[in-house]
């Protein structure tokens, strides 16, 4: 602070070190504003006439030199010094500002300037600026001064008030701006609340201050402010508030109102705590602002706050949420808890739950179908929405996805309407499906560039232990760009900082300069060094001193609650070195020494519980009784040990009806010291009694679970980890589910291997306990760990003469080799080892089950004849004993059998039943694989409209629950369908569909199946080059190691479709060398699209000389094909083939013209223009060339028809072949 000060805003004042001077006249007072404040050379007569404007110019003059010897000497009487910077000459005066004087003008506007310039940024030098002309902002311009006197002069004020005002207004919102956004809330309000003081006719000053209570939780305030708002505009302006404003109400109005405190919160004393601000953080605050400016320009976010327990990760969390929500955001928040049973997406659900609680219409944020898979997590929703159907019954990997999507959606939703903040605490405790649902949030509103910030939390020390958490996050830093902001211990300015706002300040003859008192620097220093700026351990030592008296509760004159030193606190009695042993943990314990015995059971009660615990449980579980259970709350309140809060903030408590007010540790690190300081025994007794409330309140298993193993009960503990796996199973949580079920294994095995113990499960039980394990590792991708239960399970089974338990065992193991090994001698060995056992007993299921795999089997190496006796007699035994999931999976099977074996009628039939059950059970899914089965048998029918209608019927489902397989099926089979009627452009869009959604999820079975058909598609649009690329990719995918024992029979499809490749090559040699391969030893080459063009395998062998191999591969084709009308035209072209073999021209003919017949029945348009070519290179061996030409003309017009709809490259491709076989004459 400079000696000599002059502070215009407001009332005048001139200050020399500290003192206010005074001056003999108002009109030596104005005389020096004016020369300080234009600080130019002055005309004499002008500064007269200025101030005396009744006077003539000699009394002016002669009035002017007196008042500035007035001056003069006043000011030397009272500082002993001559006014520094006074130029004074016969004509003139100015004053000139000196290095040992500051001016609030000046400052004032230096900061304006600095506004001025857009790019101006809140460095450290701008934002004390900005803080320090707050300070000096007394009010406006010369507050309260008046000459009566002189006009002109009142004139000047008026206009000086109006330009400093102006200048004024743009610092006050720039200030309160940037401590908002560097996290200073209370500062923010101090100068919106200075600033609405002299600025009281602008509504941004009320918005403002609006925004800032209502970042506050001062919903009562902010109220207020609206309403000073609202009758300041009715008065002054008759007008109502703008949008802007009235929106800021409408947030308000829908905000939580606080709760009011009961009885037992209240403490005794001046709430010291609630004065803490955050300091320190200013930086790591504005980052968080910056990705969050990002949202609102409609990106989405993702940032992680890091650092060690205690750092203030929490509240630096909270303060930015406050923030975004005085902003306009829609906040979602959820922690995570370090509790041995974890349920399921817990914090999500807290988040999700309280959001949806609020809001009116859910069902305008999403459609029925999500609504329905939402109500998985949020079972509520039913009571909600009682016409909500159940949720659809589907595998797990489908409904996961589909569950995610739900949530994504939702979150979506909420994200159109205002930018979102959802906020996960403590992530180091969250459970892994929790993770895998963040990670799915994060891309899934990325990839819709949802207006969004995904803000994370996490223990520093929690990434250097936990490899997977650390993994997780940097696969979200490499994916979305993530925020990463580590935070640090304070530094020892910002522990002084907090010392001087939470310590009364001393008398004013102890202060020195802008520090803080001997006795306050030292105690700054010793606090520093005792907790290193740590701030959890910081705040617990000054608790601790409070406790000992060392820092005494009171009131500072303003009446806000401080801390006082004590008059002794450097005496030896209380010196703080022997208060506070080193290190936070010393700390705690001995707060927690000081407390009474019913106050520590309470607690070590409360740690018992956790978190969200009610006054209720927490008496229940320490056993005492309603009056002493309040007097120890009582206690533990007082002492901040615990804090009060709404059950909504953690979400499902450890029982169905959450109560209204609920209590939490006031920090983790507080738990885990009162949970180690209560001892086994106590803890122990305290989890069997929280065992016992929770049992009778309908708790989850999972904290069922937890307190009953740590409560000693270990086969009670076993029984509710089984219930506690399945039931996170059936929430997709798989991971979640393999802790329950291993946990619940090593429990059994304990007691098992334990001598004179009894099995504590039955052999069902026993059972269940390992293939859900097994189940568990098999969709956790953990294959050889799945082999290895399932092994354990078939010893357990021979051990104990249980042949059921021994034909589960193996059953699994043959479903697992499968799809592991792909050894299908062992799967079948094993599968035939179980049919055997499951024969032998009365299980019918049991035995429907073991066909139905044995059908499954048959699948994957195309055995149709095996699988369709096997699938049979699943069926049978399924309709036997009326179990509905068995029997529409073992008409699944059935049906693609039947597909793949050209019995088409049975296999439409079938299907059409299999998707009729499954749409009754609600698994849509395998609703539309049984439908695309359907879809298959039409179109081998040649039944292409019905065969269309039902691909749109599945491309709607699986659209609806983003099935993705079943997508990529629809696609393929829409392109074989618009093949055969001729519509190229629509069949090569649907082809290369399915070819680039295949690639996508890297599924090579798809990527055969898709590439087969995108080749048929361009080798119709004479484009062979890029069907034979096509069924070579398609072959290279079978020839892949993996794929040598398990579907490797699929080859004679790819082999029957690279014969006609070749043949349209006119490489009959190559086309030779694929039809014998095309050759299968049973009747596998009819899967999928196999034999549409069997014609050209004949042909190849006839050139080649194999007319025997020719007729035999004809006659096997007829035997199964011919009962099926659609398969009569490639009957009849292979007729014509052998007859033109034979020389019999004649007869070539008329099996073609039977075959036309077929081709108008069906009205195959594809097949008619090749048809046509056919006929015409036949014909003119019949001697009708008139024929052949007629032929060819009316190949022209179809292949017109068919350009017009075909994207320009392959237009120009067709058309240019077309011409040369119209033009070279020889048939197809």
């Amino acid at each position: 602070m400079k000696p000599l000060s002059f502070r215009f805003l407001g009332p005048p004042q001139v200050v020399f070190q500290g003192q206010t001077l005074a001056f003999p006249t108002r009109k030596t007072l104005a005389l020096l504003v004016y020369l300080v404040a234009e600080s130019i050379p002055h005309q004499r007569d002008k500064l007269a006439a200025l101030l005396w404007p009744e006077s003539d110019q000699e009394a002016g003059r002669a009035a002017l030199r007196n008042t500035l010897a007035r001056l003069r000497n006043s000011f030397k009487e009272q500082t002993g010094l001559d006014l520094t910077g006074l130029s004074v000459s016969r004509d003139s005066l100015q004053f000139q500002p000196q290095a040992e004087t500051e001016a609030d003008l000046q400052d004032l506007r230096q900061a304006f300037n600095l506004l001025a310039n857009r790019a101006t940024s809140a460095s450290p030098a701008t934002f004390e600026l900005l803080q320090e002309v707050t300070k000096m902002y007394r009010g406006d311009f010369l507050e309260g001064f008046f000459l009566g006197d002189a006009p002109d002069y009142e004139q000047w004020v008026s206009y000086q008030r109006e330009s400093w005002h102006h200048r004024a207004v743009p610092v006050f919102e720039r200030l309160s701006a940037w401590q908002s956004e560097r996290g200073e809330l209370n500062a923010a309000l101090d100068t919106a609340t200075h600033w609405a003081t002299f600025d009281s006719l602008n509504e941004a000053a009320y918005q403002q201050l609006i925004r800032l209570h209502l970042a506050l939780g001062h919903r009562e305030a902010a109220l207020q402010a609206y309403e000073a708002c609202r009758k300041m505009l009715e008065t002054e302006f008759k007008s109502p508030p703008a949008p802007a404003t009235q929106a800021l109400l409408a947030q308000v109005r829908t905000a939580p109102a606080p709760r009011p405190k009961t009885a037992t919160a209240t403490a005794p004393g001046p709430d010291w705590t609630s004065r803490i601000p955050l300091l320190g953080r200013a930086a790591e605050h504005s980052r968080l602002v910056e990705q969050f400016n990002r949202v609102f320009q409609g990106k989405t976010g993702q940032a992680v706050i890091v650092g060690e327990a205690g750092i203030g990760k929490t509240r630096l969390a909270q303060e930015f949420t406050r923030f975004a929500q005085a902003q306009g955001a829609d906040v979602l928040a959820g922690q995570a808890f370090e509790t041995g049973g974890r349920l399921p997406y817990q914090p999500l659900l807290t988040a999700l739950r309280h959001r949806l609680e609020i809001e009116n219409a859910p069902d305008d944020l999403l459609a029925d179908l999500w609504l329905t898979e939402l109500s998985r997590l949020l079972p509520e929703l039913h009571e909600r929405y009682p016409d909500l159907p159940p949720p659809a019954n589907l595998g797990e990997a489908e409904a996961r996805g589909i569950l995610f999507e739900a949530v994504a959606r939702l979150l979506q939703a909420l994200a159109a309407r205002k930018p979102l903040l959802l906020l996960i605490d403590d992530l180091q405790w969250a459970d892994s499906a929790t993770l895998d649902l963040l990670h799915y949030l994060s891309r899934r509103l990325t990839e819709q560039k949802a207006p969004a910030l995904l803000l994370l939390t996490t223990r520093s020390e929690a990434l250097a232990t936990d490899p997977a958490l650390a993994e997780w996050l940097g696969g979200l830093e490499r994916e979305n760009n993530l925020l990463k902001v580590s935070l640090t211990p304070l530094s020892p300015a910002d522990t002084g900082q907090l010392v001087g706002q939470l310590l009364d300040p001393p008398p004013s003859g102890l202060q020195t300069g802008n520090g803080p008192a001997p006795d306050h620097a030292e105690f700054t220093r010793w606090l520093y060094r005792e907790t290193g700026g740590q701030p959890f351990f910081l705040l617990e030592t000054l608790k601790a001193l409070v406790e000992r008296k060392a820092l005494v509760p009171a009131e500072d004159s303003s009446k806000k609650p401080v801390l006082k030193l004590a008059e002794k606190v450097w005496d030896e009695e209380i010196h703080p070195v022997r208060l506070v042993a080193p290190g936070v943990r010393e700390v705690i314990r001995a707060r927690l020494g000081r407390l009474s015995g019913d106050a520590f059971g309470l607690l070590a009660a409360g740690a018992v519980l956790d978190h969200a615990f009610s006054f209720e449980q927490l008496c229940g579980v320490a056993g005492l009784d309603e009056n002493t259970g309040l007097n120890a709350l009582d206690q533990l309140l007082k002492h901040s040990l615990l804090k009060e809060g709404s059950a909504l903030q953690a979400g499902p408590l450890n029982h169905p009806a959450n109560p209204v007010e609920a209590y939490f540790f006031s920090h983790d690190k507080i738990r885990d010291v009162a949970y180690t300081e209560a001892g086994d025994a106590r803890r122990r007794v305290f989890h069997r009694r929280a065992l016992r409330l929770f049992e009778a309140s309908g708790a989850a298993w999972a904290s069922l679970a937890h307190h009953a193993e740590w409560g000693g009960l270990p086969v009670e503990a076993l029984k509710m980890h089984l219930k506690a796996g399945d039931n996170a199973l059936r929430l997709y949580a798989v991971r979640d589910a393999l802790g329950h079920y291993r946990q619940a294994l090593a429990l059994w095995h304990r007691q098992t291997e334990t001598a004179n113990l009894e099995n504590p499960l039955a052999p069902e039980e026993v059972q269940q306990l390992f293939t859900q394990l097994g189940r568990g590792y098999e969709l956790n991708n953990q294959e050889s760990e799945a082999t290895a239960t399932y092994e354990e399970l078939l010893d357990y089974g021979l051990k104990e003469r249980q042949p059921k338990i021994e034909c589960v065992a193996l059953n699994r193991l043959a479903t697992l080799e499968i799809h592991t090994t792909f050894n299908i001698g062992k799967a079948r060995s094993l599968l035939q080892r179980a049919l055997v056992l499951a024969g032998s007993g009365e299980d019918l299921e049991l035995l429907a089950e073991t066909e139905w795999n044995l059908g499954h089997l048959a699948l994957y190496q195309l055995e149709n004849e095996d699988g369709r006796l096997h699938g049979n007699n699943a069926l049978t035994l399924a309709r036997r004993i009326g179990k509905p999931d068995l029997i529409a999976r073992s008409l699944n099977v059935l049906s693609y059998h039947e597909a793949g074996s050209a019995f088409c009628e049975a296999a439409s039939a079938h299907g059409s039943e299999a998707g009729l059950l499954y749409a009754l059970l609600g698994d849509k899914a395998m609703e539309t694989d049984s439908l695309n089965v359907v879809a298959e048998a039409q179109f081998k029918l040649g039944r292409l409209e019905q065969a269309l209608e039902t691909l749109q019927k599945t491309r709607r489902i699986s659209e609806e629950i983003s099935n993705e397989w079943g997508l990529v099926v629809n696609a393929m089979w829409r392109g074989m369908v618009f093949r055969d009627q001729g519509k190229y452009g629509e069949a090569l869009e649907q082809a290369e569909t399915g070819v680039t959604r295949s690639h996508e999820m890297q599924q090579h079975l798809l990527m055969t199946f898709t590439a087969l058909a995108l080749g048929h598609v361009q080798r119709n649009l004479l484009n062979f080059e890029a069907a034979l690329a096509a069924h070579t990719e398609a072959l290279a995918i079978l020839e892949q190691e993996e794929f040598q024992a398990v579907l490797f029979s699929l080859k004679y499809s790819v082999f029957d479709a690279l014969c006609a490749d070749y043949a349209a090559l006119g490489d009959w040699e190559k086309a030779l060398e694929y039809a014998r391969k095309a050759i299968s030893p049973a009747d596998e080459d009819l899967f999928l699209f196999a034999g549409l063009t069997r014609w050209c395998n004949v042909e190849a062998l006839l050139r080649g000389g194999e007319t025997g191999l020719a007729q035999e591969v004809f006659r096997r084709f007829k035997e199964r094909t011919e009962a099926t009308r659609r398969y009569q035209y490639i009957i009849l072209r292979c007729l014509a083939v052998l007859a033109r073999a034979e020389n019999k021209p004649r007869q070539a003919l008329d099996y073609l013209l039977e075959a036309e017949k077929i081709v108008e029945e069906f009205a195959l348009a594809g097949e008619g223009w090749l048809l046509d070519l056919a006929i015409a290179g036949t014909a003119p061996a019949c001697g009708n060339p008139a024929e052949a030409t007629a032929r060819r003309e009316q190949a022209a017009r179809k292949t017109g028809l068919i350009a017009s709809g075909l994207p320009e490259k392959a237009r120009l491709l067709f058309t240019g072949r077309v011409n040369q076989l119209l033009n070279s004459g020889p048939g197809a």
